[in-house]
């Protein structure tokens, strides 16, 4: 058994959610959304003093506009690199921190391939270049990549989903989350989301459903359902032991928390 310990890191005006851990330099930094008075919500963040065991003051706002959706937060070469979308103009923009100093905000050259409105960025580090995936519409999601080494972007491209089920039954696939859980798994990158389906006889979406994209660095090799996995709110993935969990809540809103594990990404052992 676990301890569960309370942290009080800002005044209660603000309403804290969506928070984003990472360490660096042995300081552990909590990224979070917080609304201050009638402004929209921002990036904030605390830090834990390794010494006192305390949690420092609030610091931030990191962002300059009120942000969509949840951001995302990446260590490269000792650096933090934050990632966030602005509402105001659907791009998403980033940040970094070299553990003393921000370097100010860059917005990211999406080439028009916006994201979706109230959605984020998540990412992941794969063949040696931060990868950023996004939600473009509800049937499409996007990434960008980044060389850190020389500062480098790519070209942004779309994922569209595939219509067909692993070549099964024919579906509309959609996405229901508002951003993905990325990991890497067998030297691709699966990607976790909140789903839905809908038979093309049928006329409504099935929603609700934890799916599973598995990319190659340049296209999607296979899209799929996540067998008898229902959720209300996005998963969230990791790799442990050489297997792939996916954690969610469970589709009555009830705060429960599931998990399932696969040991290829596509032959699952079941909710528990």
């Amino acid at each position: 058994m676990c301890d569960v310990t309370q942290i009080h890191i800002c005044p209660s005006k603000r309403g804290v959610d969506n928070t984003l851990p990472i360490s660096l330099y042995s300081t552990a930094f909590l990224f979070h959304q917080a609304k201050v008075g009638t402004s929209g919500k921002q990036l904030w963040f605390s830090l834990l003093d390794r010494r006192s065991d305390n949690w420092a003051e609030i610091q931030g706002p990191v962002t300059s506009a009120t942000i969509g959706g949840q951001g995302t937060v990446f260590l490269v070469d000792s650096k933090i690199y934050l990632f966030y979308a602005v509402t105001a103009d659907s791009a998403i923009y980033y940040n970094v921190l070299d553990g003393v100093t921000w370097k100010g905000e860059t917005k990211v050259p999406l080439d028009g391939i916006s994201v979706a409105a109230g959605a984020g960025p998540s990412s992941i580090f794969y063949k040696e270049k931060i990868h950023i995936f996004y939600p473009v519409n509800e049937t499409t999601f996007a990434f960008i990549t980044l060389n850190t080494s020389t500062n480098t972007w790519g070209k942004p491209t779309e994922i569209n989903l595939e219509v067909n089920d692993d070549g099964k039954n024919p579906y509309d696939i959609g996405i229901t989350s508002n951003i993905t859980s990325p990991v890497i798994f067998q030297n691709n990158v699966c990607n976790l989301y909140n789903g839905k389906i809908k038979a093309t006889t049928d006329t409504v979406y099935l929603e609700g459903r934890v799916r599973i994209n598995i990319f190659n660095g340049k296209a999607t090799m296979s899209d799929r359902q996540v067998p008898n996995t229902y959720l209300t709110a996005k998963p969230g993935a990791a790799v442990y032991g050489n297997k792939i969990y996916c954690f969610h809540q469970g589709n009555k809103s009830d705060g429960a928390i599931w998990y399932n594990t696969s040991s290829d990404g596509a032959n699952w052992v079941g909710d528990k």
